[in-house]
């Protein structure tokens, strides 16, 4: 159900979206050169971990953790390929349209912004929660806020079923299902999907999307 492209005309080249999405390749391979010990101890220094990040503001000296980093150094650690493209492609797909209507330096504050929101909102579901949360979903859902605010009657594309679906309705119902799942997940601390994380950074890219627009979104056009 993931949309590979939209309809957006974009007039400029996503330039931080590209690196971005280089960064976090380059971290995914990074990691994959490391034994599984290393691994394991990256994540483990890195990687956000609601428990250990509160322990840690309080007193840093009880935890191996760059405690005040990891909600940034954790939006560039992925779980797998196919958690990475996901991610990746949901950045390129919303991420051009978004940095068009920003601006190159005001998108990175926005998009990691929108991170530390989804970071904040996900250790205030569950304080003591000590399963690490990775990705960089976080920040992508503000993404996916900005532009349901932004260009609403966009339509996108989607692989699987082929067919194109408006982007307003796509986003509406993405976000439902995240709280609905965030909900129904309560009290949970196996390892699984950040939903809360999910709904903070959509609920910022709603919130911080047209104020901090340096051009006005432009009307859509469907590409063939």
């Amino acid at each position: 159900m993931m949309p590979y492209r939209d309809d957006v005309p974009i007039r400029g080249a996503p330039v931080v979206v590209a690196l971005l999405i280089a960064t976090n390749f380059a971290a995914f391979l990074f990691v994959l050169s490391l034994d599984a010990e290393g691994a394991a101890t990256l994540f483990d220094r890195w990687a956000l971990v609601p428990r250990e990040f509160l322990r840690g503001a309080v007193h840093p000296a009880t935890t191996r953790q760059m405690t005040w980093l990891t909600p940034v150094s954790s939006m560039f650690l992925h779980a797998g390929p196919l958690h990475l493209a996901g991610n990746m492609l949901a950045l390129w797909v919303f991420g051009s349209a978004v940095e068009e209507l920003l601006g190159r330096t005001r998108f990175l504050v926005f998009y990691l912004a929108c991170g530390l929101a989804a970071a904040a909102l996900q250790i205030a579901s569950d304080p003591s929660a000590y399963v690490a949360t990775v990705g960089a979903s976080g920040a992508i859902s503000g993404l996916l806020g900005a532009y349901a605010v932004s260009y609403p009657s966009a339509r996108l594309r989607l692989a699987v079923p082929p067919m194109r679906v408006p982007a307003l309705l796509f986003l509406a119902l993405w976000i439902a299902i995240q709280v609905a799942s965030g909900l129904l997940s309560r009290g949970e601390t196996h390892v699984g999907i950040a939903w809360w994380a999910h709904v903070g950074g959509f609920l910022a890219g709603v919130s911080l999307a047209r104020s901090m627009w340096v051009r006005k979104p432009t009307h859509s056009r469907l590409r063939i």
